[in-house]
């Protein structure tokens, strides 16, 4: 994030009825507008949790989606100390939106993992996590397809392992490359060992990539994992579109 020697804005989902910004980060709406996408042709917002690198341009997502708050519309989902605040003896966390941005959109909804929201797509059901928001949540998006499932910020933990059995497509935050692990974060083992239980997957992006995993190659940590689970696994590059 403090070197942007990748984007850090997050990532959008585009469905046929469903166009989600995820996790928007520095820099989101520059790089949406350099990707050619519309700013403002969002129908959600999600953020996983109140780290900056996940909420920083939150609140401009929500006034391009509700057009500069001239049109209450779209879904602001977030975790508890994204959306609500959240206090215990590691700190405080978030609210990641002011008073007035919570307003704007048509419906704010605070998700603890277990959670299910309908969406015009499907169903959102928000994951659990392990990481340094205790609130902090990754999703499981039900639609007319298959299922994807997103990580957001964590461990490797058993409830991973349920959340993505089924899924179709996985988005994988992986901040370090081979078995380098740091607290909170999954590293390119641990997406081995979680894609091979998950015998529904046909394609994986992992992203959210360290330092440490940008000198070495996210392309060729992509290439380990296929190899060794026999998935498809892609390391996007910013800015570039993939089908699902």
């Amino acid at each position: 994030m403090i070197t942007q020697k990748r984007r850090t804005g997050g990532f959008r989902i585009e469905l046929p009825n469903l166009r989600m910004q995820v996790d928007p980060g520095p820099g989101c709406l520059l790089s949406t507008r350099l990707a050619g996408r519309s700013t403002t042709a969002v129908d959600a917002i999600f953020v996983s949790h109140s780290h900056p690198d996940h909420y920083t341009e939150a609140e401009v997502l929500i006034e391009a989606m509700t057009q500069g708050g001239t049109k209450t519309k779209g879904l602001f989902l977030g975790s508890e100390s994204a959306v609500e605040g959240y206090r215990d003896e590691s700190g405080d966390y978030g609210p990641v939106i002011s008073a007035y941005h919570r307003e704007l959109p048509k419906r704010v909804v605070s998700l603890s993992p277990g959670d299910v929201v309908r969406l015009p797509a499907g169903h959102l059901e928000a994951t659990p996590t392990d990481h340094g928001d205790p609130t902090g949540i990754g999703f499981r998006l039900e639609y007319d397809d298959g299922v994807i499932y997103y990580t957001g910020d964590t461990a490797l933990t058993d409830e991973l392992f349920d959340c993505i059995e089924d899924a179709t497509v996985a988005i994988i935050n992986v901040v370090r490359p081979g078995s380098d692990r740091i607290r909170g974060h999954l590293c390119t083992h641990d997406v081995i060992e979680l894609v091979r239980e998950a015998p529904e997957l046909e394609r994986v992006f992992i992203t959210h990539f360290g330092m440490k995993m940008i000198r070495v190659g996210p392309g060729r940590e992509a290439r380990r994992i296929e190899r060794e689970t026999g998935v498809e696994t892609i390391a996007p590059k910013d800015g570039r579109a993939y089908e699902l």
